[in-house]
């Protein structure tokens, strides 16, 4: 079930380009519908603990999760809509969805968490895979737009790996609300930098805005954080990869959409990677068992 909650948290948070490209179309500045997004985030979770009686618990690493989340999750969004206009959404995802690096990396370096062979090797096949997903020969070249890119994946691996620390001490409806409330700030007080302000808040503004909270923010930060419960963040990080896959076979399905032969195999390489990350979970629980 852990591994479904992380595949489940990769397939929503996807849909974020998608309704943040449907804001800017109807005139949202990025920081605008960022701050919309995780102010509504917020309340609708705040409203959720009220009516479920869960206390909010303002304390210290509640104060460290919005600090993150702010420096963190909230700046690698607003990068990762930067690079759009500089890349295109194809290659911005791409560059974006290798934030496991970064996850992995941080457990080497920091927790001394050596990663075991499966996950070296899941990593290698998503890295591999993700590319075929796309076509590159849409790719607007540019050294700015790929550093902003790598950035944005930099800054979302490093929340995806601090996050799981508070997530435990806090529990998760807890946590999802500070997360929501850290970025909220870190957005508002961009916005204000930047001073513009449009607020044309027509019906379908509204709609989205709502979607864009609820099905890309409050429902993936759900199900990734019940599933670092069971998995560890570099696990967690290599499933909700699947999200381009599932894109991909959806314009298959129901849009008419072409897959190449080089789509395939990118296909197949990033599930083989799914699948690798399945085996050690189902490894791991065996040698707990014998022990």
């Amino acid at each position: 079930m852990p591994i479904v909650y992380a595949i489940l948290s990769g397939i929503l948070y996807g849909t974020l380009g998608f309704f943040g490209t449907r804001l800017e179309e109807r005139g949202l500045h990025i920081s605008e519908f960022l701050a919309l997004r995780f102010t509504i985030a917020s309340l609708l979770v705040a409203a959720l603990m009220i009516v479920r009686r869960i206390p909010f618990n303002f304390n210290r690493d509640a104060m460290k999760l919005m600090a993150i989340s702010a420096l963190f999750y909230a700046t690698s969004t607003e990068l990762y809509f930067i690079a759009c206009h500089s890349l295109g959404t194809g290659v911005s995802m791409v560059l974006f969805f290798c934030y496991p690096v970064t996850v992995i990396l941080l457990m080497w370096g920091i927790d001394r968490l050596s990663p075991s062979l499966s996950t070296t090797l899941a990593l290698s096949s998503m890295l591999i895979g993700l590319p075929f997903l796309v076509d590159l020969s849409e790719f607007n070249a540019s050294f700015v737009g790929l550093v902003i890119g790598v950035a944005a994946a930099a800054l979302y691996g490093t929340y995806f790996y601090l996050s799981k620390r508070y997530v435990k001490k806090l529990s998760i409806l807890p946590s999802v609300f500070w997360v929501c409330t850290g970025s909220s700030l870190s957005s508002f007080l961009t916005l204000f930098s930047e001073e513009v302000f449009t607020w044309e808040m027509t019906s379908g503004v509204v709609v989205d805005a709502f979607l864009l909270a609820l099905v890309s923010t409050v429902l993936p930060l759900l199900f990734v954080f019940k599933a670092f419960e069971k998995l560890e963040s570099s696990q967690a990080s290599l499933l909700s990869v699947c999200e381009p896959v599932v894109t991909l076979l959806l314009g298959f399905a129901f849009l008419g959409e072409k897959i190449s032969w080089i789509q395939g195999m990118g296909v197949l390489l990033v599930l083989m990677s799914v699948a690798l990350i399945r085996y050690q979970k189902k490894e791991t629980i065996q040698n707990q068992q014998l022990e």
